[in-house]
């Protein structure tokens, strides 16, 4: 993932990225991720798509019982999904694929996470 041209670059500092990857409900996402972000000033606070080596929650982040820092998707408007260090995804909802960072504070952050992104095979679509 870390030299492929094709990956997704998903930087810790926006709440939300397009895959430019479009998923129908039900549909199985491989997802391969790398890279480590910097969630605050701290510069021991750090996350891999995991999540936080230290476990700790964002409160306010848009998946706040699960670890900050993660990588997390959403399809179209639909609410978000964990993806973490997992290589699958089974998308709620028809639309594109996003991905971001779970955290309630997005501005002081910094890094990214490079993201490989395959959804099933569609013929051709209109759009």
């Amino acid at each position: 993932v870390r030299d492929d041209p094709d990956a997704v670059i998903v930087k810790a500092a926006e709440r939300w990225t397009s895959t430019g990857v479009f998923v129908r409900n039900g549909d199985v996402v491989r997802i391969e991720s790398s890279g480590t972000v910097q969630l605050s000033g701290d510069a021991a606070d750090t996350s891999s798509p995991g999540g936080a080596g230290s476990g700790r929650r964002a409160p306010s982040a848009p998946m706040p019982d699960r670890p900050a820092g993660g990588l997390i998707a959403r399809i179209g408007n639909s609410p978000a999904l964990f993806v973490g260090a997992d290589s699958t995804l089974r998308a709620n909802a028809t639309g594109q694929l996003f991905l971001g960072v779970n955290d309630d504070h997005v501005a002081d952050n910094r890094g990214e996470f490079r993201v490989k992104v395959a959804a099933p095979p569609r013929g051709r679509q209109r759009r």
